[in-house]
Parts: structure tokens; C-alpha cells; sequence
């Protein structure tokens, strides 16, 4: 419903072109919920939240083979997600202390 709504704003207010940007693979189910013109899905994080490497979730894989395109922000996450429509991870890096 609240996605609906955010949708018909947008498209009262003139957008003619709708992107779907999800950062949470749980957040996935919207690509089902309505119509719109480009799906990005944005990794900033590992969501396992495991202390072990376990792999990708099927929630997550089946995130990542729907949407249009993938934002990643480091080569580790890239490398785990494995292939899909991705933008390389950022050739730039910040080192913290």
C-alpha cells in the first residue's frame, strides 16, 4: 500500500519514468507489487549477518537475476554475489583508521 501510494505521487507529480531501487534483499517483493521502468538493487552490506561464509540466499539470488541492475561497493561483495548485472565495485577506496 505505501509503495502504491509513493508510485501514484510520483506519477501525479509527472515522472514519466519509474526506477524500483531496493537495498535489502527482504524488500525484493516489490518487483512483483507494480509496474515501473528500471529495477536497481544496491549491496552495501553482507545480510547474512553470519560469522561463517555461507552462501547467497535464495531470496537474495533470486533478487539479484530480476532486477536490471546491480550496485555493488566493494570487490569482496562483488566477488561473493557472483554474476548478475553489475556495475563493478568502485575503483576508489577509503581507508578508515
Amino acid at each position: 500500500m505505501r509503495l502504491d501510494r509513493a508510485r501514484d505521487l510520483l506519477v501525479r507529480q509527472g515522472c514519466r519514468e519509474l526506477v524500483l531501487y531496493i537495498w535489502r534483499p527482504e524488500l525484493g517483493q516489490a518487483l512483483n507489487r507494480l509496474p515501473f521502468d528500471l529495477s536497481c538493487y544496491h549491496i552495501d552490506d553482507e545480510y547474512s549477518f553470519s560469522s561463517v561464509e555461507v552462501p547467497v540466499s535464495e531470496e537474495e539470488a533470486c533478487l539479484l537475476a530480476a532486477v536490471n541492475q546491480v550496485f555493488v561497493n566493494s570487490p569482496g561483495l562483488l566477488e561473493k554475489k557472483g554474476p548478475a548485472p553489475l556495475i563493478p565495485a568502485p575503483t576508489r577506496q577509503v581507508e578508515t583508521p
